[in-house]
């Protein structure tokens, strides 16, 4: 059985702390590693062994000493050792230290309405070292920073999967990091749209649409968008994106939305540019901004991006992939090859789109460009024309597919449809020239596109 008492730090206090955070202004002497430690010494430890009669936090025969934590406990350390199967009720609202979920545990804390479990340290708030571990329930788990404000909460699932099922909130600068092997599951919402989110290691899955400020997905980690029943109903909304291309940002059948205050062409380009890493000549193996479907599908489909306002026509915010978005978005969806408005079907709207800007550079793939290689081309067409008149679903791809009918209807629109001067304006606005499409079999280290200073270039 595991000791009661809480572990020994190693200095790890100190390797722990963010970077960016490891010069920020502390009160005269106070030192940034003894003050975590000083707390530590202070704390309560209660550990859960399973030995009760029932599974009920209450009952005093799980804990070890006969003494379960008690609702308005402060400073606390609950650790579960335990390796049978726990369905823990009646948890208490709690103001812990950590949580801690011990190595082969399989634990399903449920929080009842009203009950509020919150965490708060200067180290991993939770840790779950392996096994099948969740938190769900009506209640609210609150996750935050002790003495150091300007710090984030950070999850630690080192293997096996830790889920939240509960909703979650942040207190202090809300700034969630995902470090360890392990799977960080996310079944509800994790916030509003002011949490920025890092992901150090391993993977986190979002189970549901997920409104977030920033997303960081550093080399090595991974973030999955669980792919939904009917394909483009399921996305992610942010304000800034950094990711490496050893690293991934999975839309499986999902989407993205991209909220900008300005720059929108550079910002645009630079996510265009990611695609084509991701793609990989027609693989999608490339990494980074990426689509599990697409690659299993990579002759039929992919990830079309286009300003939300060009391709529906629609500067209202609006709900679209699942969640509303205003004009000043960029969209990315999986859909099929062709599809050039991203509503899912192939057909005569898209080849308005597609027949007017043909033979013509420095496109889009609103306009046709659905290789990424800013010409729409023979190559873009027989994409095109490949799918034309077939309609995304859950199932196989329905319909349609017909060249011969394709390439007559482009000949008939081609001498009758009226240029879209517009589009063409916002595809060859100078800003685009900071960016340059990456060479077949290019990988970059990483991309950052962010709206604070004109950002989308690589770093």
């Amino acid at each position: 059985m595991m000791s009661s008492q809480p572990r020994a730090q190693d200095g790890r206090r100190a390797r722990s702390l963010p970077t960016r955070f490891a010069h920020s202004a502390r009160p005269p002497g106070v030192s940034s590693i003894t003050e975590p430690l000083e707390r530590r010494v202070m704390m309560a430890a209660h550990t859960w062994t399973g030995g009760g009669t029932t599974d009920n936090w209450s009952d005093a025969g799980n804990w070890v000493g006969g003494v379960a934590p008690l609702s308005g406990e402060n400073d606390a350390v609950v650790v579960f050792n335990t390796t049978d199967a726990s369905s823990v009720q009646d948890v208490p609202s709690l103001a812990l230290t950590q949580l801690r979920f011990d190595a082969g545990s399989n634990v399903a804390l449920t929080l009842a309405q009203n009950t509020v479990l919150r965490t708060e340290t200067t180290d991993d708030e939770i840790v779950s070292a392996s096994g099948q571990n969740s938190i769900s329930g009506p209640g609210l788990l609150t996750l935050g920073s002790l003495g150091t404000p300007d710090g984030n909460t950070s999850i630690n699932v080192s293997a096996g999967t830790l889920e939240f099922g509960v909703a979650v909130s942040t207190i202090s600068v809300p700034e969630l990091t995902k470090v360890g092997a392990g799977t960080l599951s996310v079944s509800t919402g994790l916030s509003d749209d002011n949490l920025s989110v890092t992901a150090k290691a391993g993977t986190i899955l979002f189970n549901t649409s997920q409104r977030v400020k920033s997303l960081d997905v550093q080399s090595g980690a991974h973030v999955t968008l669980a792919p939904s029943a009917t394909p483009g109903t399921r996305s992610l909304f942010m304000r800034a994106i950094s990711f490496s291309y050893q690293g991934s940002i999975d839309l499986t059948n999902g989407g993205m939305i991209f909220d900008y205050d300005f720059g929108p062409v550079g910002i645009h380009y630079g996510l265009r540019s990611a695609l084509q890493v991701a793609r990989a000549n027609g693989t999608w193996k490339g990494g980074g901004l990426t689509s599990s479907f697409a690659a299993a599908n990579p002759t039929t489909t992919a990830l079309g991006i286009a300003e939300k306002a060009t391709a529906t026509g629609n500067t209202n915010i609006e709900p679209i992939l699942g969640q509303a978005a205003d004009g000043s978005s960029i969209l990315i969806r999986f859909t099929l090859l062709g599809d050039a408005n991203l509503d899912g079907v192939v057909g005569p709207a898209d080849l308005n789109l597609f027949a007017a800007h043909f033979g013509e550079t420095d496109q889009v793939w609103v306009n046709g460009d659905f290789d990424y290689d800013r010409t729409v081309g023979p190559a873009d067409f027989n994409l095109f024309a490949a799918q034309f008149g077939k309609t995304l679903s859950a199932t196989p791809l329905v319909g349609g597919g017909n060249v011969e009918s394709a390439v007559s209807a482009v000949a008939e629109l081609k001498t009758t449809a009226a240029p879209l001067d517009g589009q063409r304006a916002v595809a060859r606005t100078p800003e685009r020239r900071s960016f340059t499409p990456a060479p077949a079999g290019l990988v970059r280290p990483s991309i950052v596109v962010a709206p604070a200073a004109r950002r989308g270039a690589f770093s």
